[in-house]
């Protein structure tokens, strides 16, 4: 009996890596000769050479996926499937070969609120569901509006009397690093050099304040957001969320008992007061 193609590669559907068995494939070899930024190098591809049905064993769903190949006039017009397999009949994403899985639907988000406040975990999520879709720009800003989001709870906590700024950049600099600025005489772009990454409040603005900036950018600048931007912006933001969260839980036990009203040894800095300073 033949064995049936796969994908090496993850399932849209359950994320699980392992085989994928490929069940149908297109016939005609109809795509789009354009140029990708890929496996660090600008190539050329043929794109969408073939349209494929699949199905994952681990979570026995059906997907389809579309396969794009290193562009090549002569043979990809009458290429197979099979002819990019290796000896196991798999075929495995690389630098001349790209699998593009339809991405599932997000589920609606359910608001428990009225009105409806909005969830910056579900935000993440469309983030996320936007890089798998390759909308580059729409990760930036989203990423950029979950700052700014996080960062209003992040003021309610620390400042429950006192209404935010309403500018981001002014919000985070007051939350976060107050006076900072002054002290050393630098101006905001600069405030990256003098940072005590011993501090997580340091570690916070230095986080939430690049992805500000990272999605100014992919708002408003005519220069193209690429996909290396968009995956820094959705490192950051996972970690900046954490970080926000940990830091918000120690500010609420410090009201709960006001005896230990002092922030904790992390936020004071190195133990041998020795500033951890990056560029």
């Amino acid at each position: 009996m033949e064995k049936l193609l796969c994908f090496r590669s993850s399932c849209p559907r359950c994320e699980k890596y392992g085989d994928i068995q490929v069940v149908a494939c297109s016939q005609e070899n109809e795509s789009f000769y354009l140029d990708k930024f890929h496996c660090d190098e600008w190539r050329a591809f043929d794109f969408g050479l073939f349209s494929v049905a699949c199905y994952c064993p681990e979570c026995k769903n059906f997907v389809s996926a579309s396969v794009s190949v290193a562009h090549n006039e002569v043979i990809n017009a009458t290429a197979k499937l099979v002819d990019f397999a290796d000896e196991n009949n798999r075929i495995k994403p690389g630098p001349k070969l790209i699998i593009d899985f339809d991405v599932p639907a997000l589920l609606p988000p359910q608001h428990f609120s009225s009105p409806p406040i909005v969830s910056v975990l579900d935000l993440y999520q469309q983030a996320s569901k936007c890089y798998s879709l390759q909308a580059w720009e729409a990760v930036g800003i989203l990423c950029r509006k979950i700052v700014d989001i996080q960062s209003i709870f992040m003021w309610k906590i620390r400042y429950p009397d006192k209404d935010h700024p309403d500018k981001l950049a002014q919000r985070l600099e007051e939350l976060l690093v107050k006076g900072v600025k002054k002290k050393n005489k630098v101006g905001h772009s600069e405030l990256a050099d003098v940072l005590n990454f011993y501090s997580i409040k340091h570690r916070l603005f230095y986080d939430m304040d690049r992805i500000r900036e990272s999605g100014n950018d992919a708002a408003h600048e005519i220069l193209a957001y690429h996909d290396d931007d968009a995956e820094a912006m959705l490192i950051f933001t996972q970690n900046f969320l954490e970080e926000s969260e940990r830091w918000m839980s120690s500010l609420r036990r410090a009201r709960i008992n006001p005896t230990s009203n002092k922030e904790s040894k992390e936020d004071e800095g190195h133990p041998c007061g020795h500033d951890r300073v990056v560029s």
